[in-house]
């Protein structure tokens, strides 16, 4: 799935709000990949922890990248 079209997705479908997403980035800041978790908690701990979107913060950073 490309990256608008996975903004598109986000745009018109209504997720539970506790589903949670990460994102990948490139070394120049652009998304490289868009991860839905289905367990938020294995990503936010540990030695290595991610920062975890929501939705609405999802369709920003994408929106933000978009490549028009």
């Amino acid at each position: 799935m490309t990256k608008m079209s996975y903004l598109n997705f986000l745009k018109r479908t209504k997720l539970p709000p506790e589903t949670r997403w990460i994102i990948k980035t490139k070394s120049n800041g652009k998304v490289r990949e868009v991860k839905h978790l289905f367990d938020p908690g294995d990503y936010t701990g540990g030695s290595n922890p991610r920062i975890v979107h929501d939705q609405e913060t999802v369709i920003a950073i994408l929106e933000a990248n978009r490549d028009d």
